[in-house]
This record gives C-alpha cells, structure tokens and sequence, in this order.
C-alpha cells in the first residue's frame, strides 16, 4: 500500500480532478493511506535548541488550493515523530519530535527537537539553523468535505522535513 499522494503545489485539474474530495476516492482507489501537502516553514531557534515551525497554513496556494486548518492530532500527540521525507521504513528516519502542536492563528504549528543521537537529526538541526531546511510537509487523512469538495477536517498523520 502506497503511504501518500503529494498534493503540493498541484491543481486539481493537474490531479485529474474537481474537487477534493473527488481526489481522495481515488487516491484511496489507488491504495494511498492519506495526502500529502507542503508548507514553506521558518524555523526559529529558542533558547532549549526547539526550533518553532509552521507545518502547514491556510494560505491559498499559487493554483488557489486552500487546505484548511482543522485537524484531529489526538493519534499524532500519541507519538509525534519529526520523520526525514515520509520514510516510515526505519527508526533512522526519525530526524527529531514535535511538542506545542496546536493551530494557532489559522496555522498548524509547534516546536521540533531535533535528535541529536541519530546523524540525521544532528544534520536537519545543523541545515535549519542555516537556513537550507525551509519547508516541511504533513501527512493526513481527510475526514470531511463540504458540498464543494474542499477538506474540511481531517486527521494528522505525521509532520516530515
């Protein structure tokens, strides 16, 4: 089974489709788990090294996508990983995790702790820092649509550099 269909920066027409909630039958049709989307992210350093990040916004995109910012993190909270590119397939990808998650200001946002033991980690807190890691993307499932077929609520999987 396939684990995301990126849905960044893609319109619906690109997709295939009308209406969100068109793409996510077929997606699932196609044995996809959840979408995908990405976010332009500025992380800002705080004192104890957690770096605070924007995971995803309610901004419209350049095709005039807008996902909207209603999630259940209830699953997420139970293990908020901080995964490297999706990859679920090793412990290795777990670059860091994720507290204070919370949509604040229309945004999904919170703090990321990069994990230091694990080389990756050590190498997404070093490129953060410098400023060459700038976005992040987040994996969910959507649970609701309106008449439109635009997300409405969904569930949040899992937040990757």
């Amino acid at each position: 089974m396939k684990k995301f269909l990126s849905i960044a920066h893609r319109s619906l027409a690109e997709l295939g489709v009308a209406t969100y909630k068109e793409l996510w039958t077929r997606a699932q049709s196609e044995g996809y788990q959840g979408l995908e989307v990405s976010a332009l992210a500025t992380f800002e350093k705080s004192a104890d090294n957690k770096f605070h990040a924007i995971f995803s916004s309610a901004n419209e995109d350049r095709h005039g996508d807008i996902v909207h910012q209603d999630f259940d993190l209830k699953g997420f909270k139970k293990n908020p990983v901080f995964l490297d590119s999706h990859n679920y397939g090793s412990i290795e990808s777990i670059i860091g995790r994720v507290s204070k998650i919370s949509i604040k200001d229309g945004k999904l946002q919170g703090d990321i702790e990069f994990a230091a033991q694990n080389p990756r980690g050590a190498l997404a807190a070093y490129l953060a820092e410098g400023g060459f890691l700038n976005t992040t993307s987040i994996g969910f499932i959507p649970r609701e649509f309106n008449d439109k077929g635009e997300i409405l609520k969904s569930e949040l999987l899992e937040v990757s550099a």
